[in-house]
């Protein structure tokens, strides 16, 4: 069985980004979390072996500090 991914693109107050990707990198199942220019600020990776360890790290990953926007791209 494949494992369970998403790409997610934060949008992050300003200032807040390395907080952001700090936080990030601690949330269990985010395997990349790097800070970016352009419409997001910060884009990461999160893979579970299960979808319901997915959601369970991508609910983690919506309490990120500074958030004001986040769009999830499920892949796979």
């Amino acid at each position: 069985m494949q494992d369970a991914r998403a790409h997610v693109l934060f949008q992050i107050d300003p200032g807040r980004a390395r907080e952001a990707t700090d936080y990030l990198t601690a949330v269990p199942g985010v395997t990349d979390a790097v800070m970016t220019t352009g419409a997001y600020d910060v884009i990461a990776t999160v893979t579970a072996s299960t979808e319901e360890a997915l959601r369970g790290a991508l609910a983690l990953a919506r309490r990120t500090p500074g958030l004001c926007a986040v769009r999830t791209c499920r892949t796979g």
